[in-house]
């Protein structure tokens, strides 16, 4: 009797620990490595495989739980909020949205905030000047305490990273002022 085939659950769960690995290790999109996943997987499963579909329930389970015991805790065991704390999580800071309960600011979103600024180049005293500033998220507060100050904050970097994106795409590269002028600069 064959043994029963991967479930689309187990197969959800080993692209997405999958994912997270390629992340860890610097890999490059998971999308990317098909042939090195398959032949990770083949080798905690110690058979060679042409597709993920090909594993059995306990063959599947077997390189799930390789997967989770080789990446951080924190990664692999993450809670899902609720339907009415994600509201909460993601509408917090917004204008004309109230809030029920402020909630303090936590370590992640702080990760997240600190991730942006080393995107824009920019150290803590220039997000301090930034959030002082009148235009600023906080409106002139430099102190990030709620989760929706971090949230204002979040969307005001990301913002800014945008712009300063779009602007490097769009613009030309500068040329060098001692360099020879082109014979269409010439002409004209």
């Amino acid at each position: 009797m064959a043994e029963a085939a991967v479930t689309p659950r187990q197969m959800r769960r080993l692209q997405t620990l999958w994912g997270l690995f390629c992340r860890q290790l610097g890999l490059g999109r998971p999308g990317d490595t098909r042939e090195a996943r398959l032949a990770w997987v083949g080798g905690q499963v110690g058979r060679q495989i042409s597709s993920c579909s090909d594993l059995s329930r306990g063959e599947a389970e077997r390189a799930i739980d390789a997967l989770q015991a080789s990446l951080p805790p924190e990664l692999v065991r993450r809670r899902r909020p609720g339907r009415r704390e994600a509201r909460e999580l993601g509408t917090a800071g917004r204008r004309g949205i109230a809030s029920g309960i402020a909630r303090p600011a936590g370590a992640k979103e702080i990760s997240q905030i600190s991730q942006l600024l080393a995107r824009l180049g920019w150290d803590n005293a220039r997000l301090a000047a930034f959030l002082r500033s009148r235009s600023g998220p906080l409106r002139g507060r430099a102190m990030i305490r709620t989760l929706a100050d971090a949230n204002r904050v979040r969307w005001a970097l990301k913002a800014l990273l945008k712009r300063s994106d779009a602007k490097a795409e769009s613009s030309p590269p500068p040329q060098r002022k001692d360099a020879e002028a082109s014979p269409a600069q010439i002409e004209a």
